[in-house]
């Protein structure tokens, strides 16, 4: 799943434990700023800031 990473921010809670999701990868301007909220969720596979890294 992609999520951008104010939606990902909100949404995370309620669908990291859905069994129908595997990876999450966050798309957002600030790689920084969501890369500390983002530790604590397993499923969230990477921060990025191009799609090319994706």
């Amino acid at each position: 799943m992609l999520v951008s990473g104010s939606l990902g921010q909100i949404v995370i809670e309620h669908i990291h434990n859905l069994p129908q999701i595997d990876a999450i990868f966050v798309f957002c301007g600030n790689k920084t700023k969501h890369e500390q909220w983002t530790k604590t969720w397993y499923k969230i596979k990477g921060v990025h800031t191009s799609t090319a890294a994706i």
